[in-house]
């Protein structure tokens, strides 16, 4: 039994001498092994063209409509989306911004209008301020809940309801929005350069001027009108004859330029792409 003991301890020490000298001379050998993954991502090409279809009047007249078409083209493969705002409308004379020194519409008396604009943009059928009426595609106002106001971006952008598919397999061009505007108008009460004046020269408005060269008129609303019948014949002592006196004013339109500014966009597609680029969101619900 003592003899097996011994046997066993010398066999144990003799194991133990062979990792120590296994681990000295770096004669274990480690895994290893690796690989390279190298992986494409393809975009398709995206592109437009913007078009537009204008000839500059040299002459333009009052209720003359000149035509100004508008309108987006897809001419790559991928998907784009659209929006389009009027800048400025700006009136220049020699050169000079004088949109604020001159009147915008005056009626055949003379009076000055304060509520229509000298030039009128006729805007395409299917552009909308909301989305009532909505019969397909068409442009649709940034603030489609109409709660916003002129200080806010999207007040001003209208944004095409429908994204512009590519080129198709085969196909050569994609497609293309309707108009954003048809046309714009020079109204007929556009203010030339002619007001009607009192025997002092003085307009309806002006400081001290006779308003007894004006009739006053009412409607069965109510709505009170002003008819010029020009200012009494000193010559005739019944005071029965009225002489009307037309005068040249600078602050017509007469040679004036009114300068239209629009601007057209495209971007990608994307809802993520509306919401990083801050297009409206609410304007852009299709894409959902």
């Amino acid at each position: 039994m003592k003899k097996f003991i011994k046997n066993n301890k010398f066999a144990v020490i003799a194991i133990a001498c062979l990792l120590v000298v296994g681990v000295v001379s770096g004669s274990w050998a480690y895994f290893k092994n690796g690989t390279t993954f190298q992986n494409d991502f393809y975009v398709k090409p995206y592109g437009n063209d913007f078009f537009e279809v204008f000839e500059s009047p040299d002459d333009w007249k009052p209720n003359e409509t000149i035509e100004k078409k508008l309108y987006a083209q897809n001419t790559e493969f991928g998907d784009i989306i659209v929006r389009a705002s009027v800048v400025s409308e700006t009136w220049f004379k020699d050169g000079v911004d004088v949109t604020d020194q001159y009147y915008m519409v005056r009626d055949s008396k003379g009076v000055n209008s304060a509520t229509e604009k000298a030039a009128q943009i006729n805007y395409g059928e299917f552009v909308k301020d909301s989305k009532t009426g909505n019969t397909g595609a068409y442009w649709l106002k940034g603030d489609a809940s109409g709660n916003k106001s002129p200080i806010d971006e999207d007040y001003y952008w209208y944004y095409y309801q429908k994204p512009l598919a590519g080129v198709p397999e085969g196909g050569s061009i994609g497609e293309e929005t309707k108009n954003f505007i048809d046309s714009v108008t020079l109204s007929s009460n556009a203010y030339i350069g002619t007001v009607a004046v009192d025997a002092s020269g003085k307009t309806f408005g002006d400081d001290g001027y006779d308003s007894t060269c004006w009739k006053e008129n009412s409607d069965e609303a109510g709505n009170k009108t002003f008819e010029y019948i020009g200012y009494k014949d000193p010559s005739d002592p019944t005071g029965n004859t009225r002489i009307k006196k037309y005068v040249s004013d600078p602050k017509g339109y007469g040679g004036l330029t009114y300068t239209l500014t629009v601007q057209i966009q495209s971007l990608v597609s994307s809802e993520k792409a509306v919401k990083d680029t801050g297009w409206s969101t609410s304007a852009c619900e299709f894409l959902k």
